[in-house]
C-alpha cells in the first residue's frame, strides 16, 4: 500500500528528477532510485530521460510549459533560493528517503546487495593492509568534494578552490588529479615509485571514462570504495567533518579570508594527524562486517 510521501503531484517528481540530475546521476540510476521509492506513482523512464536532458540544459522550471488559454507557476532558481530549512528537509527526509551521515544525503535504509557490496568492499581493504598496515597508509591519497581536498598519512598534498558557481565536472577531476601527482612528486619523494593507492568515493565524476583515464595516465591504483558509503570514506567522517567543526560560527568577509582560514586549519596540524584519520579505517571496516554492511554510524 503506498503511503502519502510516495503520491507526489508532476512538479514535485520534476523537483526530485532535478535534484538527482544536478548530483551527477545517469538517467537510469535516477530512475531506479525513484522506482524504488515511489513505486507504482514513479514517472516512466521516458519521462526521467526527458526531464533530466531539459535540466541539463540548462532548464530551471519544474512545471510544464506553458499552453494558450492556461496558467502556470514556475520553480524558478530565484524561487529555490528562498526555500526554507524545513521545506529542503521534507524533500531530502521525507520524498528522497534519505537521512544523514558523516554530514551527507545517504539513502535511510541501504537494501541487502548495497550492504553486501560495503562487506566486500571493507575486506579488501582489510586483507590489503594485511599484516603491515603502515606500508599501505603510506601509499594511500585520498580526496573529496567539498572544496576538492586531498592528502595522505603526513600531510595535505593538494587544495583546489572552485570559483563560486563552477561545479566539478570529468573534465576538472582530471585536471586536479594531474595536479595532485605533480604535487606528490613535488612534494612527496619516492610515493609515486612505490605506487600510489587512491581512494576516492564513486561519485559520477570520479566513475567517469575522462577520470578513470586519468587515473591509469597517473599510474595511481584505485582502492574499491563501496556507494553510499562517507562513513568508510576519511574525507567525510574526519578531515572534512573536523574542518567544518572548526570553521562552524566564525563569519568570513570574503572568499579569501575563508581560505586563509582553511589552510590554517591544516597548517596547524601535525603529521600524526593525517595518518590517524586513515588509521581509523581499519576499526570502521571491521565495524561495518560485524554490522553486516550497516551504516557504522547514524
Amino acid at each position: 500500500m503506498r503511503t502519502d510521501k510516495t503520491m507526489l503531484k508532476k512538479s514535485e517528481h520534476c523537483t526530485v528528477i532535478k535534484f538527482l540530475t544536478k548530483q551527477g546521476k545517469s538517467q537510469k540510476i535516477i530512475h531506479e532510485e525513484m522506482v524504488a521509492i515511489y513505486q507504482d506513482s514513479a514517472p516512466s523512464l521516458s519521462i526521467v530521460q526527458k526531464w533530466s536532458s531539459e535540466f541539463k540544459r540548462g532548464r530551471e522550471s519544474t512545471e510544464d510549459d506553458p499552453r494558450s488559454g492556461g496558467l502556470v507557476t514556475a520553480t524558478t532558481k530565484e524561487n529555490m533560493t528562498h526555500l526554507s530549512v524545513g521545506t529542503i528537509f521534507t524533500v531530502f527526509h521525507d520524498h528522497l528517503n534519505l537521512s544523514k551521515v558523516c554530514a551527507r544525503w545517504v539513502p535511510r535504509m541501504l537494501m541487502v546487495p548495497k550492504k553486501q557490496v560495503r562487506v566486500e568492499c571493507c575486506r579488501e581493504f582489510l586483507e590489503l593492509c594485511g599484516e603491515d598496515p603502515l606500508s599501505t597508509f603510506d601509499r594511500i591519497v585520498t580526496g573529496d568534494e567539498t572544496w576538492v581536498h586531498h592528502y595522505d598519512p603526513e600531510r595535505i598534498s593538494l587544495i583546489k578552490y572552485m570559483k563560486k558557481g563552477e561545479t566539478i565536472n570529468a573534465a576538472s577531476y582530471a585536471t586536479t588529479l594531474h595536479n595532485l601527482r605533480e604535487a606528490i612528486e613535488e612534494k612527496r619523494w619516492g610515493k609515486l615509485t612505490a605506487g600510489v593507492l587512491l581512494l576516492h568515493d564513486n561519485a559520477p565524476v570520479h566513475t567517469a571514462r575522462v577520470s578513470k583515464a586519468a587515473v591509469r595516465d597517473c599510474g595511481f591504483e584505485e582502492i574499491n570504495h563501496p556507494p553510499y558509503s562517507p562513513d568508510l570514506a576519511p574525507s567525510d567522517y574526519y578531515l572534512f567533518s573536523n574542518l567544518k567543526k572548526d570553521l562552524r560560527g566564525k563569519r568570513f568577509s570574503d572568499d579569501e579570508e575563508l581560505k586563509a582560514a582553511i589552510n590554517a586549519h591544516f597548517l596547524d596540524k601535525e603529521e600524526g594527524y593525517f595518518l590517524h584519520g586513515i588509521e581509523k579505517l581499519i576499526s570502521r571496516c571491521n565495524k561495518c562486517i560485524e554490522v553486516m554492511g550497516d551504516y557504522t554510524e547514524k
